[in-house]
């Protein structure tokens, strides 16, 4: 009897949508997209996944619902660069579609608009020195770390980016050569 949110652009969660288990759970199914962003489209697929609603951003970056229409532009959001798509924006769809049951639209748009990581997040952490930028990012696994280098090789055009990580010591020993493979 829960909600249950899953990205429409990654063929892992659009799959994980047709399992019987939610049907089973009567769970609420909502989807998200960041590249698709046609309404016909989206609720015929909406349709045919059996989805309450779907979140999506639109040609004019608005963060938008298939079932409330335009929610808020996606420039007030502080941590949009200008680049589809987006690690934080996947986040931020996801947070808009988990939260619109519990939250007014204006106090949700209010909120997205003021939203800024604590310092001990470490979550897209910028600070700057004379030319300098330092970003400083908890990006666990290969995918994070592609939309993190993409956000910021979009925002910063001219600016050669130094890639410093570590796995976490509890991953696989084929997920840490992949990651080794993919960036080093």
């Amino acid at each position: 009897m829960g909600k249950y949110i899953a990205s429409l652009d990654n063929s892992f969660t659009y799959q994980s949508l047709q399992e019987s288990v939610l049907l089973n759970k009567q769970a609420v199914k909502i989807g998200i997209s960041q590249l698709e962003n046609q309404p016909d489209k989206l609720a015929q697929l909406a349709e045919t996944l059996n989805l309450s609603d779907i979140f999506y951003l639109d040609e004019d970056n608005w963060v938008c619902s298939l079932t409330l229409g335009r929610l808020f532009k996606l420039t007030k959001f502080a941590y949009f660069f200008g680049q589809k798509p987006s690690g934080i924006i996947e986040s931020l769809l996801l947070a808009v579609a988990a939260a619109c049951d519990y939250v007014s639209l204006p106090n949700l748009t209010n909120r997205v608009g003021t939203f800024r990581f604590r310092l001990a997040s470490g979550r897209l952490l910028g600070f700057q020195k004379d030319n300098q930028i330092l970003i400083l990012d908890y990006a666990h696994e290969i995918q994070s770390l592609n939309f993190l280098l993409n956000d910021f090789s979009y925002k910063f055009p001219n600016v050669r980016p130094w890639l410093i990580t570590r796995v976490a010591p509890d991953r696989r020993d084929q997920y840490i050569q992949d990651v080794w493979t993919e960036y080093c």
